[in-house]
């Protein structure tokens, strides 16, 4: 192996002026100028690099390469608290990344085609150019700065972009991991570190790819059989379950959404006539595909529209400019401006998408998952929804409260709902998962979005698909939690931040004893 050592005031020079290293040795009066640095000059490729103990070598401080690293299976460390550390001028490149303890510095970009995983927060990683990985997971306060892109397929980390704390994904993780890298508790599920070393040793992955891929996009499915301007497709839209059960004021029943600066909405009433309508706007245009429905009824229409054998039925397609001397709707055919013949083909799609989109997360939290947490033990004391003390709970970074059935709130009865808030800096995201009826009776569960806390705050239909993975991402943890405090609770074991007159109703209802 050709490599030097060297104390460390030999190379310090070459060192980033901003690694830990450097700066620490500077503020310490040479805290380090005699320490074991392994040196490599030039481009260098390794086999693999064990920073316990690098190459059979003690006490080594730094392995430092002056130019670029390709490790062609792992670079691994199984000691958190002091490994040895790694600093490249260059560009990184390996297979598996498992390391802590130590300060990894890249001056170039960071390629790992596989995992990588930092934990512990006595590590730090620092990417100058950009950084790339299959799986990228940083646990236990990990530090990670990374100063150009970020590419990787799938993040798992314990925290949110506003910096609250949450418990790793234990599903996530049965999922992306073998089975043999992983060791289940009654507790929790916990990463096999000396197992991955095995599966590294003998050229093996500790991911699953293929789980990996998957697990980083939701696979929506597409409701409609193809994205034609259609009577099939419109009728479709317009009987989606997104549809309020009741009217407005007009008589019509519609549901509506902006994505960025453009607008949705899709129509339909029966009065005075049958009517259902698509509306598209993106300034400065605006279109409307609609069809009027015959005499012989709503019901009989949707049938014939199904079977396709109604040969009377077309598209009324018009559009208008939204503002200017001239706002009247114009009938659309090959005349009309380019850009309004755009506005449909592209809105119309989009519109199916997102319809697609939305109808997913309505059907995906099922009602009994809702009423399931409604009836926990655990929730039974927090049954005053109205109420700041009694309403809900924080455990850890989530807030979860619960409103039962039956309340009545201004001589109203309310929907029972699940709520479930994380802070937003000094606000808050709070999501409302409301258990409504649909025409025919069918519960499901709508989605609600409040920006702000407080119960003179309104919640509002939540239209927009980051918020909604939002949603389904953070009711996802806080079912898991409430089930995990749970069965605690029922093994006699009250939560750590729980209230003194909800412990007092445990006790009375024998939970605790």
């Amino acid at each position: 192996m050709n490599y030097k050592i060297l104390p460390f005031s030999q190379i310090k020079h070459l060192l980033p002026v901003d690694s830990w290293a450097y700066v620490r040795n500077e503020r310490n009066d040479g805290e380090f100028e005699n320490e074991s640095v392994i040196l490599f000059e030039g481009d260098t490729r390794l086999a693999n690099l064990n920073l316990d103990k690098p190459f059979g070598e003690e006490s080594v401080f730094i392995v430092l390469v002056d130019g670029n690293l390709v490790v062609d299976s792992y670079i691994y460390n199984e000691d958190t608290d002091g490994a040895t550390g790694l600093t490249v001028l260059g560009d990184l490149q390996a297979r598996n990344m498992v390391v802590g303890g130590q300060e990894i510095y890249v001056t170039g970009d960071l390629q790992v085609s596989e995992l990588f995983w930092g934990d512990y927060n006595h590590g730090d990683l620092t990417v100058a150019g950009n950084a790339a990985a299959l799986l990228f997971m940083d646990t236990e306060e990990y530090h990670v700065s990374i100063h150009g892109e970020k590419n990787f397929k799938l993040r798992i980390n314990e925290w949110d972009e506003f910096g609250n704390g949450y418990d790793l994904d234990e599903d996530l993780l049965q999922e992306v991991f073998i089975q043999d890298c992983l060791i289940q508790t009654d507790e929790e599920v916990m990463l096999y570190r000396e197992r991955m070393l095995e599966h590294f040793e003998s050229g093996c992955s500790v991911i699953v790819p293929a789980k990996v891929t998957t697990a980083s996009e939701i696979d929506i499915p597409f409701l409609f059989e193809n994205a034609e301007i259609s009577i099939v497709n419109l009728c479709r839209l317009t009987d989606s379950i997104l549809m309020p059960s009741e009217a407005n004021a007009n008589g019509n029943r519609k549901y509506e959404f902006w994505l960025q600066d453009d607008f949705y909405r899709v129509i339909r009433s029966q009065a005075p006539s049958p009517y259902r309508a698509v509306y598209l706007q993106q300034d400065p245009l605006a279109v409307i595909v609609d069809i009027k429905e015959n005499e012989q009824g709503d019901r009989r229409l949707s049938r014939w529209v199904r079977r396709a054998k109604n040969q009377d039925l077309s598209l009324n397609i018009r559009w208008r400019y939204i503002e200017g001397e001239d706002t009247e709707w114009h009938a659309l055919d090959a005349h009309s401006p380019n850009d309004i013949h755009l506005l449909l083909q592209n809105g119309w799609r989009t519109l199916l998408t997102q319809v697609s989109g939305f109808e997913y997360y309505r059907r995906f939290i099922r009602p009994e998952r809702v009423r399931a947490l409604l009836s926990l033990p655990l929730a039974e004391p927090y049954d005053d929804f109205y109420d700041d003390d009694k309403s809900g709970f924080w455990s850890g970074s989530i807030y979860t409260a619960f409103r039962q059935p039956g309340v009545v709130r201004d001589g109203e009865e309310k929907s029972p709902c699940f709520l479930v808030a994380r802070e937003k800096g000094e606000e808050m995201d709070i999501y409302h998962f409301v258990l409504e009826k649909d025409t025919d009776g069918t519960e499901y569960v709508h989605i609600l979005y409040q920006a702000e806390n407080g119960y003179e705050h309104r919640a509002f239909p939540l239209w927009d698909p980051d918020k909604l993975k939002t949603a389904f991402w953070l009711f996802r943890m806080a079912e898991r939690t409430l089930l995990s405090l749970n069965r605690s609770l029922l093994e006699g074991r009250a939560p750590y931040e729980a209230e003194t007159f909800a412990i007092e109703y445990w006790e009375q209802k024998g939970y605790l004893r």
